[in-house]
């Protein structure tokens, strides 16, 4: 009797042991799933899309940068009005060709590799559309989710078109993110100030929000250089005093106290698709505040 109740604890103690490993491997399994499933969704593949013209026409129609332009913008595009300036957009959309899509596909494969360790950046899907060459005097810019390109942008060599897009990307991750961007410019000690259309002489850009913003007390803007400038270059950064004071000068990236490779310090959104680019592609590093409030904040919003 004593062995047969021995043989059936042993035998309990088995089955317990073995319903317990059990267990505990599917537990394992269902951790190891959910893992892969959670780095899936992070890493997603983002897409890329060749827009159509009804849906440029769209986002033309809806792009605040349209209805924000002064008279000096019109003189320097050499246009009537803001609705004129609106179809002559419409008008100048173009078809990529096959060569076209394809390099573009091939540059935002070798991007996105880069932009695996930055996943809110990374997932934004690619969008493109292409405009004649003297729009916008042919410079890349964007409107809502979508890159704008022209014939310029395929002249540039392999390392400049990675960087312009990436540069583009950030823009639109801007308009995704205004709050996570608030705060980035807000560690630069960089603040709002007073509205763009207060500016006569502002020059507007596609890539910039609706705003002016100051350094120690003062604006920081592009204008033009006069009443009658020839086109969009035709322009300087400037600090300025408020509206009712004409008193302004130029200034370079070191009264901003920003990094060396800064090289568009006309407003922060191209302070910030200036610099992000060259610490993701470049590893680009420099002692110095304004570095590490920027490289505390990719690690957490980007």
């Amino acid at each position: 009797m004593y062995i047969i109740l021995s043989l059936f604890i042993l035998l309990l103690a088995l089955l317990i042991t073995i319903w317990l490993i059990i267990k505990q491997k599917k537990s394992t399994v269902k951790t190891t799933i959910k893992s892969i499933e959670s780095e899936q969704k992070i890493l997603q593949k983002p897409s890329i899309e060749f827009i159509s013209k009804e849906y440029f026409e769209y986002i033309v129609d809806n792009a605040q940068y349209f209805n924000r332009m002064n008279q000096l913008d019109l003189i320097a595009r050499d246009i009537s009005n803001i609705n004129s300036y609106k179809k002559l957009y419409k008008d100048g959309y173009k078809d990529f060709t096959d060569v076209e899509k394809d390099l573009l596909i091939s540059l935002t494969n070798t991007l996105n590799e880069s932009l695996k360790q930055t996943p809110k950046l990374y997932s934004i899907p690619w969008k493109f559309a292409k405009i004649d060459f003297n729009l916008e005097k042919g410079f890349p810019h964007t409107h809502s989710d979508t890159i704008v390109l022209s014939n310029n942008f395929f002249a540039l060599e392999e390392k400049s078109m990675i960087e312009t897009l990436l540069h583009e990307k950030i823009h639109v991750y801007q308009r995704l993110y205004p709050l996570q961007t608030y705060n980035l410019i807000s560690s630069w000690n960089i603040s709002v100030i007073d509205r763009i259309e207060n500016y006569k002489q502002a020059r507007n850009n596609p890539d910039i929000n609706n705003f002016i913003y100051a350094y120690k007390d003062k604006a920081f803007l592009q204008i033009y250089n006069s009443d009658h400038p020839k086109d969009i270059s035709d322009s300087t950064v400037v600090y300025y005093n408020p509206p009712d004071n004409n008193e302004k000068h130029a200034i370079t990236k070191h009264d901003l106290n920003i990094p060396e490779v800064v090289t568009q310090f006309e407003h922060p959104y191209e302070i910030m698709a200036t610099l992000i680019p060259k610490i993701i592609l470049y590893n680009y590093q420099e002692p110095s505040n304004f570095m590490n409030s920027t490289m505390e904040w990719i690690k957490t919003n980007l």
